[in-house]
């Protein structure tokens, strides 16, 4: 939720640079940006607004994608609104691999910024790097004091689920494999493994 024009404008550089990932993962680029911005539907007054930008060349750099988000939260704001619902499209995608060059383009992508930007994103884990727009602390970031375990997505929750309510009938082997940082440590296999509710 934001409450201030400065939230807004992090969470929109936020899920710019989000974007803007996504799409240099999927070496695409984007021609526009569609980024809006709502509250509740059951507030007394509801708002929802939205700002699209028509780039003259099509883009992924985060840089020219935040710049663009910094811009239209100051168009989106209007002051008293909770901000519930924020986010930010990329529309017209162009393949990047058969992207034509411009003479004329005066403010270029840099791919072997954005490439370094990924890469020290992707060796020490997202937000290493980011752009100073999106703040350092969010106050804006959702709450989750009180998430429920994530068996089917989350590795350590599966584990530990399995762990405490399965019990091992005698004369049974049992191979356990821990995990540290989502990968595994060690190769790990079940051999004449029964297992029963305990």
């Amino acid at each position: 939720m934001t409450r201030t024009l400065t939230e807004l404008e992090q969470a929109l550089c936020k899920h710019a640079g989000i974007a803007a990932a996504k799409a240099r993962r999927l070496q695409s680029l984007c021609r526009q940006i569609l980024i809006f911005a709502g509250n509740s539907p059951y507030d007394e007054a509801p708002v929802s607004r939205r700002f699209q930008y028509r780039f003259a060349y099509p883009t992924d750099d985060t840089r020219q994608l935040t710049q663009i988000a910094s811009q239209a939260a100051k168009s989106l704001f209007i002051l008293g609104v909770r901000y519930y619902k924020v986010g930010v499209g990329l529309i017209d995608l162009e393949d990047a691999r058969h992207a034509q060059q411009d003479l004329f383009n005066t403010s270029p992508s840099n791919p072997t910024l954005m490439k370094a930007f990924d890469g020290i994103n992707g060796k020490y884990g997202s937000d290493t790097v980011f752009m100073a727009a999106q703040g350092i602390t969010p106050k804006w970031a959702m709450r989750r004091e009180f998430l429920s375990p994530q068996y089917t997505t989350k590795w350590q929750d599966f584990f530990m689920q399995n762990l405490l309510s399965f019990r091992l009938r005698e004369n049974s082997t049992f191979c356990c494999c821990y995990f540290s940082g989502g990968l595994p440590a060690q190769v790990f296999s079940f051999k004449y493994c029964w297992l029963s509710k305990g």
